[in-house]
């Protein structure tokens, strides 16, 4: 039996359907028959070699027609090279590097496919399964030595579909090639990615051969790699059992113990931390509701981010993001930290200093800290009527939130300020007793 390319060439033969009466003729023979008589057609060599003549291919065993085809010295039509732009879908269709059985039609249009024919209608499903799975060591170790990913997978994949295609062979009754063929095909699924495929594979295998040390491993490393470690400890264990001086297993046992001993660390950190905000919240949600403050599920004002929120300090202080609204400009401003301790003097006095500066939008200089009245909007008689009154500015935030009546929309507690005496005040005042 041949090897390398050679062998590779035989697995091809192997993918022919079984079908036709190839007698006793060699497949240089039969090759020999079919060749056209004008060579203009025929591909160019490999550089520094020649074709073989029609006589000269007639006169190759089985063996050397394989090595002299994976020299390319072979005659063969020039539609048969490779377009760069379409490789993949071209070179399928070339027996040597085919992955599926072709069909009856490609055989009886292809004179090499006919001349592989001869050789596949003598061999034993056996030997069938046992080309496909050489064949698909070839890809396998192609597909793990390629430095480019496209390529490395390509012939990772044509390496599954050989190993599937000895798997199924019709007729093969060795137990031991069909769990090598699942245990090859978990390996290569392993370097695509597909875990649960490979599991699957090593599952098939240890039934088929129960001594198979790889299928162990190989589905420890699987069940490693989707963090299921229990199991991956179990499979390491049967094959340790089977052979105790396995360095990969006891390796691959002490990988996992340790990638389990991580991740009960990390989930014990992440049930800390849920417990932590947990705690957190309820201590916070008491606190609130200690201090008299009535809040109001919704979104916060559009002035506000979303995702602002009353905080606790580990003082038991609550801590509001809160809202200024100045409607004679129809303008905002947006507190990031109101302490519920603070004064709103404590604010208006940053904000607006008697002497200026001054706000962009206040043209005739007249918010002034001592000048300024505050305003709340109050909710009675289950949310039918609304009152606004007005705070002492030298309040602190936590007494106006406990005004009865008064409701927090979403975390953010709103306020109304304007110049007092002004004409402004007087009708807004109106309006909103009107509303």
């Amino acid at each position: 039996m041949a090897s390398g390319d050679d062998g590779a060439a035989a697995a091809a033969a192997a993918t022919l359907a079984a079908g036709g009466d190839a007698g006793t003729e060699s497949c240089g023979e039969r090759l020999a028959k079919m060749l056209p008589k004008n060579t203009s057609d025929f591909a160019d060599p490999p550089p520094g070699k020649r074709l073989l003549t029609t006589e000269e291919v007639r006169a190759l065993d089985d063996d050397a027609f394989f090595e002299a085809y994976s020299e390319g010295i072979i005659p063969r039509p020039k539609d048969a090279l490779i377009d760069p732009d379409k490789w993949e879908e071209q070179i399928d269709k070339i027996p040597l590097f085919m992955t599926k059985a072709p069909t009856q039609e490609q055989i009886d249009t292809n004179p090499t496919l006919q001349a592989l024919q001869a050789i596949v209608d003598e061999s034993t499903p056996d030997e069938q399964a046992t080309y496909h799975k050489d064949h698909g060591n070839e890809e396998y170790k192609k597909g793990r030595n390629a430095k480019d990913k496209k390529l490395r997978v390509y012939h990772l994949r044509r390496a599954v579909d050989m190993y599937t295609q000895g798997i199924a062979e019709v007729g093969c009754e060795n137990a031991t090639i069909i769990a090598t063929l699942h245990t090859n095909r978990a390996a290569a699924n392993l370097m695509l990615g597909n875990n649960r495929k490979a599991i699957n594979d090593c599952k098939a295998s240890v039934k088929l051969n129960p001594q198979n040390i790889k299928a162990y491993w190989r589905a420890a490393v699987a069940f490693r790699n989707i963090s299921k470690h229990d199991e991956a400890i179990e499979w390491c264990d049967k094959g340790l059992q089977i052979d105790p001086r396995c360095a990969e297993l006891s390796t691959q046992r002490k990988a996992s113990v340790k990638a389990k001993s991580a991740l009960a660390k990390q989930q014990r950190m992440r049930d800390r931390e849920v417990k932590k905000k947990e705690t957190a919240q309820t201590k916070l949600a008491d606190t609130i509701k200690a201090h008299g403050v009535v809040m109001r599920a919704g979104p916060n004002s559009s002035t506000a981010p979303e995702d602002a929120r009353v905080t606790l300090d580990d003082e038991g202080q609550l801590h509001w993001p809160a809202v200024f609204y100045y409607p004679e400009h129809q303008m905002t401003d947006f507190v990031t930290d109101f302490a519920e301790e603070q004064t709103f003097d404590d604010h208006l006095e940053v904000m607006f200093p008697p002497n200026g500066p001054f706000a962009g939008w206040d043209q005739k200089q007249e918010y002034r800290h001592g000048r300024l009245n505050l305003y709340c909007e109050l909710t009675l008689k289950g949310y039918k009527q609304t009152k606004t009154v007005k705070l002492d500015t030298s309040q602190t935030l936590r007494s106006a939130l406990a005004i009865p009546g008064y409701e927090v929309q979403g975390h953010t507690p709103a306020f109304f300020i304007l110049v007092a005496g002004s004409a402004f005040e007087t009708l807004f005042l109106k309006r909103q007793k009107e509303a």
